[in-house]
């Protein structure tokens, strides 16, 4: 049987950093669904990454750059 987590995937999406799921939290912000997050989906403690985050400089932030980044967060946690 299926818990009430896995009923509600986002339920614990702010409780352990964001890493539940890093893919469907890129959706969710990506509110244009454009497959790139653009200064203006991030929330304003990832402005000041973006630079750092968009490997390929082209000015928003690709899924996989995305969870390169999350991959890198953990890393530099642990």
């Amino acid at each position: 049987p299926e818990s009430d987590a896995a009923k509600r995937p986002n339920a614990n999406a702010k409780g352990r950093s964001g890493m539940d799921n890093p893919g469907e939290i890129f959706g969710q912000l990506d509110r244009n669904s454009d497959g790139k997050l653009s200064a203006d989906e991030v929330p304003p403690r990832m402005k000041a990454n973006i630079e750092s985050v968009d490997s390929d400089k082209d000015g928003s932030i690709s899924q996989q750059e995305f969870q390169a980044a999350l991959r890198r967060r953990l890393q530099n946690k642990k």
